[in-house]
């Protein structure tokens, strides 16, 4: 459980500091300083414990001594291997500009033709503060963050349809489409009495 625990957790590192960097260029190129701030302190804690973890050498009760190996192994792993480690970066970042393309198609399904260029640096932003978890899945924020940062791009009920159907996919109809994968494994288990 601990070494799926750390996958996990590595993943959602490699996604954050992807999107992170992301956020940072957009930042950079519309000047907009909370992206710049936020993009890098979320980028630079990653790395902080991304370097740590691996190291990390603490005197505790041996059970849980072995939890956290287990749990900083895939850490080791990915250090040891360049390859794999720069393999996992680059699928990270080609999901990441995947998820911006469709954006675009968005866009363009309601009548927005915003130029990819302006979704690759705006949308990156949205993405990571959509991260904070005040809403439900960041519903809400991202697309009043939308409606501010593509204000001029076009309209705004455009910017907020994309918003909104947008997390409609992303939060009401993909887990819908996972479930019957969920049930099928679940039933796949045997019952323990």
């Amino acid at each position: 459980v601990a070494k799926n625990v750390g996958i996990v957790f590595l993943e959602n590192m490699i996604n954050f500091t992807t999107i992170s960097i992301l956020a940072l260029l957009g930042g950079i190129v519309l000047k907009v300083n909370a992206a710049i701030l936020i993009g890098g302190l979320v980028l630079l804690a990653n790395l902080v414990i991304f370097i740590l973890i691996p190291r990390l050498n603490l005197k505790m009760k041996e059970s849980w001594e072995t939890k956290l190996k287990n749990f900083s192994d895939v850490f080791r792993i990915l250090i040891k291997n360049p390859r794999a480690f720069w393999l996992v970066i680059f699928y990270s970042f080609s999901i990441w500009f995947l998820m911006l393309f469709c954006f675009k198609i968005i866009f363009y399904s309601v009548g927005a033709s915003i130029p990819l260029f302006f979704v690759a640096t705006i949308q990156p932003i949205v993405l990571l503060f959509g991260l904070i978890p005040i809403t439900l899945s960041g519903v809400g924020i991202r697309e009043s963050l939308m409606a501010y940062l593509y204000y001029g791009l076009a309209p705004s009920s455009s910017i907020i349809a994309t918003g909104l159907g947008y997390s409609f996919l992303a939060a009401i109809l993909l887990p819908l489409l996972c479930l019957p994968f969920l049930f099928k494994i679940l039933w796949k288990q045997p019952v323990k009495n």
